[in-house]
């Protein structure tokens, strides 16, 4: 994980950290992908380009985020074309803490494939 700025030039200069991003990318564009992302800012463009391009192979988001659609941002429309497979906006830990919640469910339904 490298927090900050300057990430797309610490990949570059770092095997390990090339070798986790194009696994990254060549898992989600092995062709339908479904990927959950929790938390998430949308903020690095690097992981952007990956997502927006896996979106031609199928790629799937259920999306987990208190912010809801908001998360992805009025300027990455491309974000937005990522079809989604479910959205959370609830906190993971009511979602996890009660069996019957509806979002519970949805995880489960997402996690089953």
């Amino acid at each position: 994980m490298i927090i900050g700025t300057g990430k797309e030039k610490a990949i570059s200069t770092s095997e390990i950290l090339r070798s986790y991003h194009d696994q990254f990318s060549r898992i989600l564009n092995s062709g339908g992908t479904r990927l959950m992302v929790i938390g998430y800012s949308f903020s690095d463009e690097h992981i952007n380009q990956v997502l927006i391009g896996a979106r031609e192979r199928g790629l799937r988001m259920y999306l987990v985020n208190p912010g809801g659609l908001e998360a992805l941002g009025q300027e990455r429309s491309e974000l937005s074309k990522i079809p989604l497979a479910g959205l959370s906006t609830r906190p993971l830990s009511t979602t996890f803490g009660d069996s019957d919640d509806p979002s519970f469910s949805s995880f489960l339904r997402f996690f089953a494939g």
